[in-house]
């Protein structure tokens, strides 16, 4: 972690109605470099917290691949959450239970359009097509899609 990185903003301004509201998340592992997400077992672990946080209405999953070193998300959060904190406690929670670190933070950016949503989630989709580890997207084990 580079010691004068800064801290990403993810306070929303107090006049945006965030109802509704489409965020596309991305989460990298902090030791990128030895894939800790590339473990069958991790991988399935950090799907299922996943769905664990829809099954809790945490947040509304819409698509979300987990790649060996980072994990793309395009979600929803109720309007009473608290967007930067429902990210921390899962990505707390993770680490302390299946043992790896992330980096510092995340990125996300809130989506705006319809066109913005199609083609934020058909990144996430062929991101492992894109990395060569499948042919089509379908065939990727640690995927979840409302497209399937």
């Amino acid at each position: 972690m580079d010691a004068g990185r800064k801290s990403l903003p993810h306070d929303p301004p107090l006049w945006l109605d965030l109802r509704g509201a489409i965020f596309f998340i991305t989460c990298c592992a902090r030791d990128r470099d030895i894939k800790p997400f590339a473990k069958p077992e991790t991988a399935a672990a950090l799907l299922e917290s996943i769905r664990h946080q829809m099954l809790s209405r945490i947040w509304r999953v819409h698509t979300a691949t987990i790649m060996p070193d980072h994990v793309h998300l395009v979600l929803e959060f109720p309007r009473e959450a608290d967007v930067a904190k429902s990210v921390r406690d899962w990505k707390r929670w993770t680490a302390r239970n299946l043992g790896f670190r992330w980096q510092r933070d995340f990125f996300e950016h809130r989506l705006r359009k319809e066109e913005s949503f199609d083609e934020k989630t058909r990144y996430v989709l062929e991101n492992p097509v894109r990395a060569g580890l499948v042919q089509d997207w379908r065939e990727w084990p640690y995927t979840i899609s409302s497209k399937r």
